[in-house]
């Protein structure tokens, strides 16, 4: 059995001076299930070409397992041109992308966890593989991570993918159109309550920028503060508190606890260039003093 499983989008983030980051929001999350103990594989989509070797190579370096990345003639591997604007960041991904030809897989060893968000789901062809993934495995938890991307989302996307989740996460930001979406009335912690009910949650995780992060978790509310730390983007922050969360979760079952951590990995994120950066002294420090780290 596996730890994780996690389904999407492998990219490369292109900023404004040239530089380029490997990234996607489910690398982001798998790298530091990865580093901080966790067994897991992506199941995605590369191009038959430099980048997706360049991709191959650095996610295997990371100690993530490569064997279910596909390689496609189709279309290249996925990119990403950015304009950050504060800590508001704009995409603009390159389509047809690797990752929107993932093909069905079948015959995966169990898993604990599927990982999994909207955008992977633009194409019909990658959606059918996240179902055909989610209806052949039975994972005690399924994290639907809402990242609400320009128009590269539906109703039929959001519900159906609540309707096999039992972890939510979203941003505060995205709050009022999944709701919308949901056709949910209530308003506030109430309709988060509601929506525990609606679609049998275990837990809902919301992010809010400086705020910090919440977690409901069995009818209680959690929050931690994001450190106050100098931004130089907040590209993959959310990635790091999800990652963070979950692993620590997976291995303590602590929510305020895996709370913390994951807020303090979003904060160090906040400081680096991308998703992917090496902890630095202090953050493997504070894994190891959490017992995360040998």
């Amino acid at each position: 059995m596996t730890d994780f499983i996690s389904f999407g989008e492998i990219l490369f983030d292109c900023y404004s001076d040239g530089q380029t980051v490997l990234g996607g929001a489910p690398l982001n999350c798998a790298s530091h299930m990865a580093r901080l103990g966790l067994n897991g594989i992506m199941l995605s989509a590369v191009g038959d070409d430099d980048l997706g070797k360049q991709a191959l190579e650095n996610i295997s370096a990371l100690g993530i397992g490569t064997e279910s990345i596909q390689t496609t003639s189709e279309a290249p591997t996925g990119t990403a041109d950015l304009k950050i604007h504060g800590r508001t960041v704009t995409y603009t991904f390159n389509s047809p992308a690797a990752w929107d030809m993932i093909e069905p897989v079948t015959g995966l060893d169990s898993t604990k966890l599927v990982y999994f968000g909207t955008l992977a789901q633009r194409s019909a062809k990658s959606m059918e593989a996240l179902y055909t993934l989610l209806e052949e495995l039975d994972p005690e938890y399924v994290f639907f991570d809402v990242n609400l991307r320009k128009d590269f989302y539906t109703r039929d996307i959001v519900k159906k993918g609540l309707e096999y989740a039992n972890v939510l996460k979203m941003g505060e930001d995205e709050i009022p159109t999944v709701l919308s979406l949901l056709g949910v009335k209530e308003t506030g912690r109430e309709a988060l309550s509601r929506l525990c009910l609606l679609y049998n949650l275990k837990s809902i995780i919301i992010t809010d920028g400086k705020k910090g992060a919440s977690c409901l978790y069995a009818g209680r509310w959690y929050h931690e503060d994001f450190p106050d730390v100098s931004v130089q983007d907040t590209v993959g922050a959310d990635d790091a508190l999800s990652g963070g969360f979950l692993a620590t979760f997976l291995r303590t079952g602590n929510i305020p606890k895996a709370l913390h951590v994951g807020t303090v990995l979003a904060g160090y994120i906040y400081t680096q260039r991308g998703g992917l950066a090496e902890y630095d002294e202090a953050t493997t420090a504070f894994l190891k003093e959490e017992g995360l780290l040998d």
